[in-house]
C-alpha cells in the first residue's frame, strides 16, 4: 500500500487507535482496490479493532461497520466462507456495541434533562393553582382570615417543601381535610403527577387488597385484565387515605409493610412492584386513643404521622364565618347564574351564634339552600327562621335582652342612650354588649333618633 503499510496499520490498531481514527478516511479509500492477501489481513485487523475505542474518539463507527461488512464479502468472494461467517459475526457484535453506545448516550442525555426537570419541580406549579375549575366543589381553597387558617397555610407550605414526608390531617367532619391534602400536593414537586384519593371507610375488606395493590389477569373471577392499585396509579404523585382510622387491622398490617418497603404485590401476582408516592392521610378520630384500645397499630400511626396538621372546628374560628358566607354566595351565584343577595348584619350575627356541628360543609349546604330559595333578596332574620336557626343560644348579655318583650328591650336601649348622651359606644358598655350588636338592635327597633348622629340630622 502506498500511504500506509500493513505493519504500520497494525501498530496503530494496537497502540494508537486515536491516530488510526484520524487517518480512517485515508485508509478506507484504499479498500476499493484491495485484492491481495495482505489487504485481506488489513480488513481482518480492522474487524478486530474495538468499536468502543474508535467510537470514543470519532463518529466513524458506522463507517467501520461498513468496512467490516465489505471484508466479509471479500472473504466470501475468495471462497473463504468460514472467515466470512466469522467476520459477519464480528460485524454484528460491533453493531450491537454501537447501538448500546447510542442508547447509553441517549440515556445519559435523558438523565440530565430529568435532573433539570426534577429541580424545577421543587417550585410550586403556579399554572395548576391558577386554573379555574368548573364548580365550587373543585375549588381546592382554604377560606378564612383567622390565625388558625394562617397557621394551617404555613403548615401546608412546610409539608409541600418535603415531598417524601408522610402527613396526617386531623379535624372534625366537614372542616376541609381533603382540601388541605390537595393543597399540599399542588404546592409540592409532585404536583405534575396524580393525586389518588380513597375513602378507606367505604371499601369492603374483600375488595381492599385489589383496590390498594391491584391485581393481575386471572387472579379471580372477572379479572379479565391487569388492574393497577392506588399506589401504582399515583406513581410519583400522592396517595390520600381518607378516614384512615376506619381501616381494618388486617389491612393495616399490609399497608405498613408496603409503606416500609415501598413495594407491593398485586393480587394473584408473584412479582413485587416498586412505587414512589407521598402518603397523606386524614381522620376525625383520636388515633392515640385507638392505639390504646388496640384498634389501630402504633407502628402504622408513627409511619403516617411524620408531620401533622390539625384543622379546628368552625365554632372555634367564628371570624371566618362571614368570609365563608360571602365566598360561597359568590360561588353559587356564578355556578347557578343567580343574583347575589344583600346580606343584613342580623344574618351574620345569627350565623356566628350557630355552633355548626357539620362545620364548613354544613355552612356550604346552608348557603346553597338559601341561594335556591332567596336569591336576589335581602337575607336577615327571616332566612334564619326559615332554616330553624333563630332560636340558637346567644351570649349571656344578648340573651338577657331577648328574654324581655320588645317594649322592655326598647326601654332599656333608650335609657342607656340617654345616659350616654346618644353615644353608642358608651351605651353599649352600659348594656354590657358590643357596639356592633347595639347598632343592629337600634336598626331593628328604629331607635336612630335617640343616637347622637340621629339627633344631629
Amino acid at each position: 500500500m502506498s500511504s500506509i503499510d500493513l505493519k504500520s496499520y497494525l501498530y496503530l490498531v494496537e497502540s494508537n487507535p486515536g491516530e488510526l481514527v484520524g487517518r480512517f478516511d485515508e485508509i478506507y479509500s484504499q479498500l476499493d482496490d484491495a485484492a491481495a492477501q495482505n489487504t485481506l489481513l488489513l480488513y481482518k485487523s480492522m474487524a478486530l479493532v474495538s468499536l468502543k475505542e474508535i467510537a470514543a474518539a470519532t463518529d466513524l463507527a458506522e463507517s467501520l461497520i461498513t468496512a467490516q461488512t465489505f471484508l466479509a464479502e471479500l472473504y466470501e468472494f475468495h471462497h473463504k466462507y468460514d472467515k466470512s461467517i466469522l467476520t459477519f459475526k464480528a460485524t454484528l457484535s460491533s453493531y450491537q456495541d454501537y447501538i448500546c453506545d447510542m442508547h447509553s448516550s441517549k440515556i445519559e442525555e435523558y438523565n440530565k434533562k430529568d435532573r433539570r426537570v426534577r429541580k424545577t419541580l421543587w417550585e410550586p406549579d403556579s399554572s395548576a393553582q391558577t386554573e379555574k375549575p368548573d364548580s365550587y366543589r373543585d375549588r381546592k381553597m382554604l377560606i378564612g382570615s383567622s390565625q388558625a387558617i394562617a397557621k394551617i397555610r404555613e403548615q401546608i407550605k412546610q409539608a409541600a417543601a418535603h415531598p417524601n414526608t408522610s402527613v396526617i390531617i386531623t379535624g372534625e367532619t366537614g372542616t376541609g381535610k381533603e382540601i388541605v391534602a390537595y393543597m399540599i400536593h399542588e404546592q409540592s414537586s409532585r404536583a405534575r403527577f396524580p393525586i389518588v384519593a380513597i375513602n378507606t371507610a367505604a371499601i369492603t375488606y374483600s375488595l381492599a387488597d385489589s383496590e390498594f395493590f391491584g391485581y393481575v389477569k386471572g387472579a379471580f373471577t372477572g379479572a379479565y385484565a391487569n388492574s393497577k392499585g392506588i399506589f401504582q396509579r399515583a406513581q410519583h404523585g400522592t396517595v390520600f387515605l381518607d378516614e384512615i382510622a376506619e381501616m381494618p387491622m388486617e389491612l393495616q398490617a399490609k399497608l405498613l409493610r408496603a409503606l416500609e418497603t415501598r413495594k407491593i404485590t398485586p393480587v394473584g401476582g408473584n412479582t413485587e412492584l416498586s412505587f414512589d408516592c407521598r402518603i397523606i392521610s386524614s381522620t376525625n378520630r383520636d388515633l392515640s386513643a385507638m392505639v390504646s384500645q388496640n384498634l389501630f397499630r402504633l407502628d402504622l400511626m408513627h409511619r403516617l404521622n411524620s408531620f401533622s396538621i390539625n384543622i379546628p372546628p368552625l365554632r372555634e374560628r367564628k371570624e371566618d364565618i362571614a368570609i365563608l358566607i360571602d365566598h360561597y354566595v359568590s360561588i353559587f351565584a356564578l355556578d347557578m347564574n343567580l343574583e347575589k343577595p344583600k346580606i343584613n348584619p342580623a344574618f351574620y350575627d345569627g350565623m356566628t351564634r350557630y355552633s355548626f356541628p357539620g362545620n364548613v360543609r354544613e355552612l356550604i349546604n346552608i348557603v346553597e339552600r338559601l341561594m335556591i330559595m332567596f336569591s336576589g333578596e335581602e337575607w336577615g332574620s327571616h332566612q334564619l327562621e326559615t332554616l330553624g336557626l333563630s332560636d340558637i343560644a346567644a351570649p349571656a348579655a344578648i340573651k338577657g335582652l331577648k328574654a324581655k318583650v320588645v317594649s322592655e328591650e326598647r326601654k332599656e336601649i333608650i335609657e342607656a342612650l340617654q345616659k350616654a348622651g346618644g353615644k353608642q359606644k358608651i351605651a353599649a358598655k352600659i348594656l354590657g354588649i358590643s357596639e356592633s350588636t347595639l347598632t343592629r338592635r337600634i336598626d331593628k327597633l328604629g331607635l336612630h333618633s335617640y343616637t347622637l348622629r340621629g339627633r344631629q340630622k
